[in-house]
């Protein structure tokens, strides 16, 4: 990993000098995302989650809900509400659990990973259906053509044994 530099007045925000690539965080800060994590998936530089990392899975789960979304509202990533914001902080929580722990435990996940990423899913959900986000411009699209597209986004919740 190429030396990194974090400044506190830069919250969210990595500049790598290696490459010149300056990358942030879309909707969340580490605060937002940290508060859903377990201990031992710290987002820091050292001796925890990498920030870079964090940010990039922030990143791609942003662009998952912004592609989810843009079907029945004007939306971006440059879009941003404070429901989405608690959504994105969700799901990365969840894929950082996941990362961490499927690497260090092979392969086995602990079940908030699950949790908190099918919560935030059915939350996104019912955004998708009811089309109730404050803030972002809707798309007339009929409630039952939103149900059933809603549905090829469902995930399957398979109970522990």
């Amino acid at each position: 990993m190429p030396d990194v530099n974090v400044s506190s007045d830069m919250l969210g925000t990595l500049n790598s000098e290696a490459d010149g690539e300056i990358i942030a965080f879309y909707w969340c800060t580490e605060y937002d995302i940290q508060k859903y994590l377990d201990e031992e998936s710290v987002i820091k530089i050292d001796d925890g989650y990498d920030l870079t990392d964090a940010i990039r899975m922030e990143n791609d789960v942003v662009i998952e809900i912004v592609g989810y979304l843009n079907s029945v509202y004007v939306i971006t990533k440059e879009s941003n509400s404070r429901e989405l914001r608690v959504v994105a902080a969700k799901l990365t929580a969840a894929a950082i659990g996941q990362a961490r722990q499927g690497s260090s435990m092979g392969n086995s996940l602990v079940e908030w990973t699950s949790r908190l990423q099918n919560s935030a899913w059915s939350t996104l959900q019912r955004y998708f259906i009811n089309q109730n986000l404050i803030g972002l411009t809707k798309i007339t699209v009929p409630f039952v053509t939103r149900l059933f597209t809603s549905k090829l986004r469902e995930r399957a919740v398979v109970p522990s044994v």
